[in-house]
């Protein structure tokens, strides 16, 4: 018996589609991590660019910026759910690519424990200095 006799296992090099559900998924997670901080910085320098030069506490500054950043989190977590939900629909395509699914959850799970993280760590901050204060 050859080699060319041998049997063999034939292996499918067929390229699967493009998953674009996952494509949008890691789109949307991207944007949910740059647009906060796009938004923030815009934020900042408009509340400075409007605060007078007299103003040297810089409260209108603080003010606006913060302004901003709430709604960088609310836009950023916004997206960041939606990429994710998406990733977990483009995940279970048959047929279809699975790497930008996969890329999309890992990378948008990162910002949304961090800040979850964040919230539960100024939360139980807040209750432990204002916990004498109820009672």
């Amino acid at each position: 018996m050859t080699y060319s006799d041998a049997p063999h296992a034939t292996v499918s090099t067929a390229k699967l589609p493009t998953n674009k559900v996952g494509l949008w998924a890691l789109i949307l997670v991207v944007a949910s991590l740059v647009l906060p901080i796009i938004i923030a910085l815009v934020g900042f320098s408009v509340a400075g660019s409007l605060s007078s030069p007299d103003d040297l506490g810089g409260g209108r500054v603080l003010a606006g910026g913060l302004i901003a950043i709430f709604f960088a989190a609310v836009v950023g977590l916004g997206l960041d759910v939606v990429g994710l939900v998406l990733g977990v629909v483009a995940l279970f395509r048959k047929n279809r690519g699975k790497v930008l699914a996969i890329v999309a959850i890992v990378v948008g799970l990162i910002p949304l424990v961090v800040g979850v993280g964040i919230f539960a760590l100024l939360a139980s901050n807040y209750a432990s200095n204002y916990a004498s204060a109820w009672g």
